[in-house]
């Protein structure tokens, strides 16, 4: 059989052409996996010339004698640190009492996030730093780890050094894309399969450039996000992004696959901002169009990107963003399972974390902290709509809510954390709404306990809503200028979570008949009062002009 000029077939190497050690130079700047074919797949997809970087890119060797030495070293350091987690398992198994919990059942979390471990172990370095103590996060660039056992990540620790003495720490590239000697994929599946079989395996093995939007529609959807998607999902730093944002456009065959995912996310958020009218005047297509093109691609994107095993805050705010539009126009369950997802990659990430434990900058810490509470959000949200308990509760993490500050107050380079405004910022809206949830949870899933009344827990709720409302007066809703139309909004809102608050507290969970039988006259009256508010207020924002661009 023969092939033409047009169809250009790839054969393998024979075993007298060994492959390349290394990646092409392409696909080492596009971070994509490289089969080390000459051409590779990827450069004649792209028409592009493949070429390798010479050498056998490792370490050079270092002299026998010494390499020893501290091999022997590392190696009594790691039995040290594997006779201790050994002792901690053993001791573990010792505490739990006979025929209680299955075989393996783990300690759960304490209320910090960080294992109960036997007394033991804790005595084991009490001159530890605090940082040492709750775990270790690794951070890198835009990417972050988190490892809460101070033994594994002692353990992580000597590895990783043993890795270092031996050959060239491992790249993206052989982490992401694991290869053989032969330069096939392992018989093992593979992380990005799975990434795909959750958002759709459909176009992995193509480009998604067909995808993107000509330059001059890029900076209009961009100029939406910003007005009608960033006041409320406030989880970037727009001076720094809107940098990050001109610079990918005009380099889109070299843009990283996460950068690619928040491009994707950025589109999809602002058309889903969009009525008919608007999407038809701007992007000369129908809404439901751009629509699903946008949600196919920003899905293939961060399936591309492996975004069940990311590291990549990037690609954390491309899926937080995509799920914040997603909600308000699918009602399946997909929104609250990928949400539960993002929660635990964000806890992967150490995002549970406050930047401050382990002496972040004061804009990674703050940063990093729009981004968790937005996802607690989110859990809280999607939960709700499905009925269920959220998955997240504040007795889970530490970090700190985010500041009270416009983006103009913070900037990569500050080594001091900016002081907080007394007024309405850019950071307004999500903070009404973290003070919202954070008061939730006090009170909007418990039930009665077994030496408590009904009664006595309502009385514990008023007041938990009663200085809710104190302190959002307080702190932000003086401050906003109703002729302001987003300040209306922002103000609208918050009366109407306080409402509903109110009503989570008086509304009964169980024994519906016998709570009512007692409620007293002026608590129906105010019932039905704040119930008949509550409606008035959502249909002021959904039927709203001005209001609808942020619903």
């Amino acid at each position: 059989m023969s092939f033409t000029s047009d169809s250009p077939v790839l054969t393998p190497s024979t075993p007298s052409a060994p492959l390349p050690l290394r990646s092409c130079v392409f696909c080492r700047q596009r971070k994509v996996k490289c089969d080390r074919q000459k051409p590779c797949s990827n450069c004649l997809c792209a028409n592009n010339e493949c070429s390798y970087p010479a050498g056998r890119g490792r370490a050079a060797k270092r002299l026998t004698q010494t390499l020893d030495t501290r091999l022997v070293d590392r190696l009594q350091k790691l039995e040290n640190i594997i006779q201790q987690l050994t002792s901690q398992v053993d001791a573990t198994a010792n505490t739990l009492p006979s025929g209680s919990g299955t075989d393996g059942e783990e300690i759960g979390p304490s209320p910090g996030g960080v294992r109960n471990y036997p007394s033991g172990l804790d005595d084991a370095a009490p001159d530890a730093s605090i940082n040492q103590q709750l775990g270790r996060l690794m951070i890198d660039d835009s990417k972050s780890y988190y490892v809460s056992n101070i033994l594994w990540a002692n353990l992580g620790n000597e590895i990783e050094e043993l890795r270092d003495m031996l050959h060239d720490p491992l790249s993206e590239d052989d982490i992401n894309n694991p290869v053989d000697a032969s330069g096939l994929m392992p018989e093992a599946a593979s992380p990005l399969g799975t990434s795909a079989s959750v958002l759709g395996f459909r176009s992995l093995c193509h480009s998604l450039l067909p995808y993107h939007p000509p330059m001059h529609l890029s900076v209009t959807l961009l100029n939406a996000f910003i007005e009608n998607v960033l006041p409320v999902v406030h989880i970037f730093h727009m001076p720094t992004t809107e940098q990050w944002f001109w610079d990918s456009i005009v380099s889109l065959d070299t843009l990283d696959r996460n950068a690619e995912a928040l491009l994707f996310a950025i589109y999809y958020s602002s058309v889903i901002s969009m009525d008919d009218s608007q999407c038809l005047g701007i992007l000369e297509e129908s809404r439901s169009t751009s629509f699903n093109k946008f949600r196919f691609a920003v899905e293939q994107a961060m399936a591309r990107a492996n975004l069940l095993n990311t590291q990549s805050l990037v690609l954390l705010q491309a899926a937080v963003l995509f799920l914040s539009g997603l909600r308000n126009e699918d009602d399946s369950r997909t929104t609250w399972s990928l949400t539960s997802l993002v929660f635990h990659i964000a806890q992967a990430m150490g995002l549970h974390r406050d930047g401050t434990t382990f002496g972040l900058k004061p804009f990674d810490t703050e940063l990093r902290r729009r981004l968790w509470w937005h996802i607690c959000l989110l859990a809280m949200r999607s939960s709700e709509f499905h009925g269920y308990e959220p998955i997240v509760r504040g007795d889970m993490f530490d970090t700190k809510l985010p500041l009270n500050i416009n983006d103009s107050d913070i900037n990569p380079h500050m080594t001091e954390g900016p002081i907080e405004r007394k007024g309405h910022t850019q950071m307004t809206f999500c903070l009404i709404r973290c003070e919202v949830m954070r008061a939730g949870w006090k009170v909007g899933y418990a039930s009665p306990t077994p030496n408590s009344t009904a009664n006595a827990v309502r009385d514990d709720g008023e007041l938990i809503v009663q200085e809710l409302k104190s302190r959002l007066k307080e702190r932000y809703l003086r401050y906003c200028d109703e002729s302001v139309p987003f300040m209306l909004f922002t103000s609208t809102v918050a009366r109407l979570l306080i409402a509903r608050r109110w009503l989570v507290v008086h509304f009964p969970s169980r024994g519906k008949q016998g709570y009512l039988s007692t409620m007293s006259k002026p608590i129906r009256d105010r019932l039905f009062s704040t119930s008949m508010e509550v409606l008035e207020l959502s249909s002021f924002i959904l039927i709203n002009g001005s209001a609808s661009k942020w619903t």
